[in-house]
């Protein structure tokens, strides 16, 4: 949803939904956001390209708005295997507990802050597109497990992470200075 670059893992992703096409696991995916360089963008299409992804891997450009909404909307599960140097919150994992999306993602700086393994998604190590296709396989076949999960992602989006909640702790935070 955001920055486009080698390090956010979406070259990682594209190789996942090929283990998972050889599989015989149908999968698409919608990636949104703005390329880092050019040069980044033009590999990105080759390897789409090269593993005969084109038509199952959309790229969305710029979401905002009523536009972001509905990608999250058509979700039925957020890959997020990000090893970005400055990755720090993930702020993009919370809206997709907001929006009920089970989550795969990384054991990456603060992403295992926010996607409990087995709760509200999967953790798997960075650069490892074949774990990523297991975890994927594992939801893709468990609606019931899919459906759980992002029960459980919205229930903690409620209970820590709404805006009341930020201006509750803002609040505190400033009447302790």
């Amino acid at each position: 949803m955001g920055l486009l670059d080698s390090t956010k893992g979406e070259l990682d992703l594209m190789k996942a939904m090929s283990f998972l096409k050889n599989r015989g696991v149908p999968c698409c995916a919608r990636i949104a956001g703005q390329f880092k360089r050019k040069d980044y963008e033009e590999k990105f299409i080759s390897i789409r390209k090269d593993l005969s992804l084109e038509a199952d891997v959309e790229y969305l450009g710029i979401l905002q708005g009523n536009e972001k909404i509905a990608a999250f909307q058509w979700a039925d599960v957020f890959c997020f295997p990000s090893f970005f140097s400055s990755e720090s919150f993930g702020l993009v994992l919370i809206e997709a507990m907001q929006f009920m999306l089970p989550i795969v993602a990384t054991r990456w700086r603060g992403i295992p802050d926010l996607v409990k393994d087995g709760f509200n998604g999967y953790l798997v190590d960075i650069n490892m597109p074949e774990k990523i296709a297991d975890k994927l396989n594992v939801l893709a076949k468990d609606q019931e497990l899919r459906i759980q999960m992002g029960k459980n992602g919205r229930k903690r989006y409620e209970a820590e992470y709404t805006l009341e909640k930020h201006l509750q702790r803002m609040e505190l935070a400033l009447s302790e200075i």
